[in-house]
């Protein structure tokens, strides 16, 4: 798996400075993963929770994504937690955050990018260090082993915050969630801040944060998997119209370049003929591959947009072989996202969905990637995809270009580069 390097944590902030936690929890480099499994914080790579901020005087809305793409702290292979706050629809912080699990199942964040952003202008980085830089400890999100009246101190930003396990089976009902059974409670306080009550539901991980009043301070509000993509067929239009990779009818992009094949010639070209998928009308995209003149492999492709601006991939059948085909909704097939509406770095997806078929992933790296091609000078969206049946296979780098789509394209193991030659 490739590392890149680029919140669930909102409910346990932590904070870099000082020593370690206590002698139950010293933090040990030597013996992570970056596969977070702990029953009360379970970070499943794809996976968002949306939170409600009720603290925040405007109420803010707090999106968390779990990234399909690990990434390094100091070295240390970490789970990346990409989150963003809105007030008003306004994006208005954004944070990388990096996680570990020991072998004592103890749950540690290894550093934060953060970064607070008014009318899309960065204004200023507050929050953000680095588990070893500036004398930076690991900071401590959650004990392994939690057991009724069992207490530990964590290091937040205000200091050391002390935690009692008041209950292992507490019962939360959250609106349209319903209840959430058998949850770990614990009681926060000190480091002259309000004392906290924060609510781990198994297999799901932090879900409310109240005072002690009981009054939530921050609830879980949804929780979406992008292996279970919710597609609702009123919410598609008929064209693909993304700046990014618009699909107009009949239009024809030519690519050429070289693969360890040889010389490689690829057709791309958007067909005047529909297909309905899972309720959903798609347009039909043809690509057909030259090897050295020859046709090598023809494949059909199906897309639609939804109102968002997202453009989803609902199916392909590539050669003779109806064992390289998958169309979604059928044989537990989903459709994935080939393109995010209004894509941001960091941003990973699931492309497409056909267990040990189709398992592509992406993320994006780059918004202003410069970009040269026989068609002249592009800036571009960069984007690397990953397929995790084929682990040993470079990962493939591609350039999407304002008003055409897919401008370039090339691989990690410098084995391949294709470029748009002509547009028709």
């Amino acid at each position: 798996m490739r590392f890149v390097s680029v919140s669930i944590a909102i409910l346990c902030s932590c904070q870099p400075r000082g020593d370690d936690n206590d002698g139950r929890a010293r933090f040990d480099p030597h013996s992570t993963t970056y596969v977070v499994d702990h029953l009360h914080y379970t970070l499943v790579p794809g996976t968002t929770h949306q939170f409600l901020d009720r603290e925040d005087p405007q109420s803010a809305v707090v999106t968390s994504q779990v990234s399909h793409f690990p990434g390094t702290v100091a070295g240390i292979p970490v789970t990346v937690v990409l989150s963003r706050r809105f007030q008003f629809g306004e994006m208005t912080e954004e944070r990388f955050e990096y996680f570990v699990q020991d072998s004592r199942d103890n749950v540690w964040i290894l550093g934060a990018d953060v970064a607070q952003y008014h009318q899309d202008d960065i204004t200023g980085h507050e929050g953000s260090w680095r588990f070893d830089v500036a004398r930076a400890r690991a900071g401590l999100v959650l004990s392994g082993k939690n057991v009724l009246g069992q207490t530990y101190l964590r290091r937040t930003e205000d200091g050391d915050r002390r935690v009692e396990v008041t209950a292992l089976d507490a019962l939360v009902t959250l609106g349209e969630l319903g209840l959430f059974k058998s949850c770990l409670r614990l009681l926060e306080t000190g480091a002259a801040r309000e004392p906290l009550i924060r609510y781990f539901a198994p297999e799901t991980g932090p879900i409310l944060v109240e005072n002690t009043q009981g009054i939530a301070t921050l609830e879980l509000l949804e929780i979406r998997d992008d292996r279970l993509p919710r597609i609702q067929p009123a919410e598609f239009i008929e064209q693909v119209d993304h700046p990014l990779l618009p699909l107009p009818v009949g239009r024809m992009l030519l690519y050429a370049g070289h693969e360890e094949d040889g010389y490689l010639e690829i057709e791309v070209c958007v067909l005047d003929e529909r297909r309905q998928i899972a309720g959903v009308d798609c347009t039909t995209v043809r690509e057909r591959t030259f090897v050295e003149g020859a046709l090598a492999e023809e494949s059909l492709h199906w897309y639609a947009q939804d109102i968002r601006g997202n453009v989803w991939h609902f199916g392909e059948e590539e050669g003779s072989d109806p064992a390289d085909h998958w169309i979604a909704g059928v044989d537990g097939a989903q459709p994935g996202i080939e393109m995010i509406a209004l894509p941001r770095v960091g941003d990973s997806y699931r492309q497409e969905y056909a267990a040990g078929i189709a398992e592509d992933l992406a993320i994006v790296t780059s918004l202003e990637a410069a970009v040269s091609t026989d068609l002249g000078e592009f800036t571009c969206l960069e984007v690397i995809e990953e397929n995790p049946l084929e682990p040993d296979s470079a990962n493939e780098f591609k350039y999407f270009a304002a008003g055409i789509g897919l401008v370039l394209e090339t691989n990690s193991a410098n084995t391949e580069r294709v470029s748009l030659v002509e547009i028709r």
